[in-house]
């Protein structure tokens, strides 16, 4: 995973950190169940069977512990086992009056329960998560399968060391795509194997065992954007960050929260275990982070993962030779003194700096796959079109202009095992939201990512087969201001423009009032640990934008304009062709207009606008949507001098506004590359302020992201993704087509 800030390049959507669900929002039948809470649907499924059921109170109590009698009883009615009362009873503990005594007798006798050496069954004790893992392989017929598993427990989790040995296997399975009896506790990123399975858990697991998942099919995925390219080094369009979440793969995975956890790597560099560590040389800091590797990974192609040569290849020779111009930003790959390999599956990294991203992994692309060309050459070779990876899914097809569709990689080190689930995945390029409705609508498609607006899901809302997800983003669509535009480099004139935006207008008439303004420098909205509280940007007041462009020389005309030196105070606002953005710059335009503003609009392809346009600094203003992390603010590449792109650094970072302001610099370096969090928080503060001071962005609204899946299509435990770094695609290989 590369810590980078992400150009969201659609209309629609998104969501802040501190938005939460609508827990006011009950479902039916249980007073105790939010409408949206993450196992409602197979709870209500098992309850409308009978297999479950709620107290007299009218609560289900979805986080308490079930006990391992409770369970049995649980299964057995799931699996229309009748109750079964042997003259003797198998365990010493379960006598002929226990209430349990028929369930438990059923459930033996199906081979589903084995009990302890000590010939007990300890019926009152919680079933742990491992054990509700061990059961549920058994009962899918699935134990020796899950016995003959060697090897690391094949498990996205910070705590897979605590699964007891008799369980490592069934655990494995319990995650696999085929099987999903389980679900992480993504706080953390755990497993949690030993704590106690609560009675929603465990009516996921059963619900599981009774609908298991289906393989076949394909998902038809719409965007408005087509991406510039397909491997992450070479763009930072979201368009492109759903797909790759399909087909690349890396040392550490992060939760839709931002919570890491180790994925080809085997654990997660932190202080407590000494994995990653600090030291002094000269008074000046250094640090170390120690990797443990996984065995048995392959490329897409079938070439087993050089760890070594291919983790140098990604950071020495894609991120840090300088011969790939599309790099958005090499921070901070460009802090690694060197890299070291004690042997095949341990990596030391050496930093010559400080950075709290050293535990998020290093960038690794197959050197045998990319070394047929020149470095130069990747990004327009044929090999940029079918990139090789270690994905779940691998390219299968791009066609410029029409789609790319994926097919299952056999070779991913994930499955353990089990086949693929969706055997095909199309994305489609719609760059009308009213064509993209129609097909959705029309069935032609199964789910759109980056398009549809609020406007259209109303529409899509009315249609019983369609699921409207509406999911605040971190996504924060704003005005980008080129500050070394003679017109713009005047401070004044930036107030002024931001003084003379309506945003709550703005969000109504575009948006349906569903969108939220903000007001606050980018990188203060996500983290309220590193916001500063008195450090905002100018809010609407128009007669404080009249007295700033008066201040700053620009007087009103007779027209209606303002002028300065007989030149009419004209800007350029450029965005993409998307009916919202032109909508959003027609709102903005008539807006500045009251000001004395005349704008000028100009609307170009998404490709052109996030690939060459923004990133060679071609515009006065332009608007799109920063995306950030819910954990971390980020903001280095966006507001440091060293970070403004240029053609002598080959157009190199992602401070498009060309601020050059050195308190700000050095207060967001120390920021985002100091691993103390207090001198974190004091430099943020700093730079929240600056950034407020200076407007070299216009804060307009948060997204609300929409998304439109098929009812019938399983997102396997779906949860809101809240960080830009992820895309909605993050778990996709454990969708599929569910069947009832």
């Amino acid at each position: 995973m590369k810590k980078v800030l992400v150009v969201f390049l659609a209309v629609v959507m998104v969501l802040t950190l501190f938005a939460v669900r609508p827990l006011s929002v009950l479902g039916a039948g249980f007073k105790d169940l939010p409408a949206d809470y993450w196992a409602k649907d197979q709870i209500d499924y098992l309850v409308s069977k009978g297999v479950i059921a709620g107290f007299p109170d009218g609560t289900f109590k979805p986080e308490s512990p079930v006990t391992r009698e409770q369970f049995a009883k649980m299964i057995c009615i799931a699996k229309g086992l009748k109750e079964y009362k042997p003259a003797t009873p198998t365990f010493k503990d379960v006598s002929a009056s226990r209430w349990s005594f028929g369930y438990v007798e059923a459930a033996v006798k199906a081979g589903y329960i084995k009990g302890y050496p000590d010939g007990t069954f300890k019926p009152e004790n919680s079933i742990t998560r491992q054990e509700l893992a061990v059961l549920g392989v058994r009962v899918l017929g699935k134990e020796k399968e899950a016995q003959a598993f060697k090897g690391e427990p094949i498990v996205w989790a910070n705590d897979w060391k605590k699964i007891a040995s008799w369980a490592v296997g069934a655990v494995t399975l319990a995650y696999r795509p085929d099987i999903q009896i389980l679900t992480y506790h993504t706080k953390e990123a755990t497993v949690d194997p030993t704590m106690a399975a609560t009675r929603s858990e465990c009516a996921y697991t059963i619900y599981k065992i009774v609908v298991p998942p289906q393989v076949g099919g394909r998902v038809v995925i719409a965007q408005t954007q087509e991406p510039d390219a397909l491997m992450s080094f070479a763009t930072s369009m979201m368009a492109q960050r759903n797909i790759a979440m399909q087909y690349e793969d890396g040392l550490i995975m992060a939760f839709p929260n931002g919570v890491v956890a180790p994925r080809m790597a085997l654990n997660v560099p932190n202080f407590k275990d000494g994995t990653w560590t600090t030291y002094k040389v000269n008074d000046k800091t250094y640090m170390k982070t120690t990797y443990y590797l996984r065995k048995g990974v392959k490329w897409s192609d079938g070439v087993p993962v050089n760890y070594e040569e291919d983790i140098k290849f990604g950071v020495f020779d894609i991120y840090l030779s300088g011969k790939i111009e599309q790099i958005p930003t090499t921070d901070p790959y460009d802090k690694i003194e060197k890299i070291e390999f004690p042997n095949p599956y341990t990596m030391v990294v050496t930093w010559n700096d400080t950075t709290p991203y050293a535990n998020l992994g290093l960038p690794m692309y197959p050197k045998h796959f990319y070394s047929q060309v020149p470095l130069e050459q990747i990004t327009s070779s044929a090999l940029a079109k079918k990139p090789v990876h270690a994905g779940p899914y691998k390219i299968k097809d791009w066609v410029e202009g029409a789609y790319i569709s994926l097919e299952p990689n056999p070779n991913w080190f994930g499955w353990a095992g089990s086949k693929p689930l969706v055997q095909e995945f199309v994305y489609q390029w719609i760059p009308d939201t009213n064509t993209m409705l129609m097909n959705v609508l029309a069935g032609k498609v199964d789910l759109t990512l980056i398009g549809l607006g609020e406007k259209e899901a109303q529409q899509a809302e009315k249609i019983k087969t369609i699921k409207v997800q509406k999911v605040l983003s971190t996504f924060w669509e704003h005005l980008e201001v080129n500050t070394t535009d003679p017109i713009l480099s005047d401070v004044k004139v930036r107030k002024a423009l931001a003084y003379g935006i309506d945003c709550d207008d703005l969000s109504k008439r575009v948006f349906l009032g569903q969108r939220r303004v903000s007001y606050y420098p980018y990188i203060a909205l996500f983290n309220e640990f590193y916001r500063n509280p008195k450090a905002t940007t100018p809010k609407y007041d128009p007669a404080m934008a009249n007295k700033l462009l008066d201040e700053a020389g620009w007087k009103m005309g007779s027209d209606g304009f303002r002028y300065k030196d007989g030149k009419k105070l004209t800007i350029e606002l450029s965005t993409t062709t998307r009916q919202d953005r032109k909508d959003e710059a027609v709102v903005l335009q008539a807006q500045l207009k009251k000001i004395g503003v005349d704008i000028q609009t100009k609307f170009l392809s998404a490709a052109y606008f996030f690939g060459t346009y923004t990133t060679h600094r071609m515009f006065q203003l332009a608007m799109f949507a920063w995306g950030g992390d819910p954990l971390d603010p980020g903001g280095y590449t966006l507001y440091s001098s060293d970070q403004i792109p240029t053609e002598a650094n080959e157009w190199e970072g992602q401070n498009y506004t060309g601020i050059s302001d050195p308190t700000l610099s050095e207060a967001i370096y120390k920021a985002t590359h100091e691993v103390d969090p207090v001198v974190r928080q004091k430099n943020y503060y700093i730079a929240d302020q600056r950034i407020a001071d200076l407007v070299p962005q216009i804060g307009l609204v948060l997204w609300t992201d929409i998304y439109t899946p098929k009812a019938n299509l399983a997102m396997a435990g779906f949860d809101y993704v809240v960080s830009s770094s992820i895309g909605y695609t993050y778990n996709s290989e454990l969708w599929y087509w569910e069947k009832k």
